[in-house]
């Protein structure tokens, strides 16, 4: 079996992770277009979706030796919780909540993919890719994921 350390192709990384992202977005914005009754019933799968897609986008970080992984799996982790926190709520017709976090969602992706360029990038755009995720590094999430670290911490 090969070990998830070895090294893959960056163009084969380039394209999977726009792959990932792309089917992650498109299930946010087919989630919020969708009338109140639907997104209740369809948020378990949006979950799902999102889990599985987060799971690829670590698997192909790991492979890549992406030195944030173990940031990133704790961010994910968060996100995953205060999704699987939300859920009953939002099953049980409380869309208003479901909204706002898939909009942290994308907000989060957003983030996610300017701090990935560097762990992407080849050729001469590499350095200067690597010097703007230094400073994406200092930031904290944004403004609407804050709520996210309080969904975390209740009981």
């Amino acid at each position: 079996m090969k070990s998830m350390t070895s090294k893959i192709h960056p163009g084969a990384a380039k394209s999977a992770m726009r792959h990932v992202r792309k089917a992650l977005w498109g299930h946010i914005r087919q989630l919020q277009r969708e009338a109140d009754d639907a997104f209740s019933r369809d948020f378990p799968g949006f979950v799902a979706a999102v889990e599985a897609g987060l799971r690829h986008e670590e698997t192909i970080l790991e492979a890549l030796g992406y030195r944030c992984l173990h940031e990133r799996r704790a961010e994910n982790a968060m996100i995953l919780c205060a999704l699987h926190r939300v859920a009953p709520s939002v099953e049980q017709g409380s869309v208003k909540v479901g909204r706002q976090i898939a909009a942290a969602l994308g907000d989060a992706l957003a983030l996610h993919r300017l701090a990935d360029c560097p762990a992407l990038a080849d050729g001469p755009a590499a350095s200067r890719l690597r010097r703007r995720a230094a400073r994406l590094r200092c930031l904290a999430f944004p403004k609407r994921l804050r709520h996210l670290r309080h969904l975390r911490q209740r009981p």
